[in-house]
């Protein structure tokens, strides 16, 4: 009766890292897919395709350069 419960140990890796690589690699996959015959090109399309959402693309149009700059190139690529 008198044991105490053992916490479980769990290994956490630091959040602001995951997430900061998680975006990185989303922006590279939505650079990659966008011109791509299956979303044709289509913001919606590929926001769906790479699971952000429309704000979360603006967003990152907005904030960060060269994001904005491979989606200029990635654009002309469409047709």
């Amino acid at each position: 009766m008198g044991e105490k419960k053992k916490k479980k140990k769990t290994i956490t890796a630091k959040p602001a890292e995951n997430t900061r690589q998680i975006r990185q690699y989303k922006k590279e996959k939505f650079i990659e897919f966008f011109p791509r015959d299956e979303v044709r090109g289509n913001i919606s399309m590929t926001c769906d395709v790479v699971g952000i959402s429309r704000q979360g693309y603006y967003d990152w149009l907005e904030k960060d350069e060269l994001f904005r700059e491979k989606m200029k190139e990635a654009k002309c690529t469409t047709g």
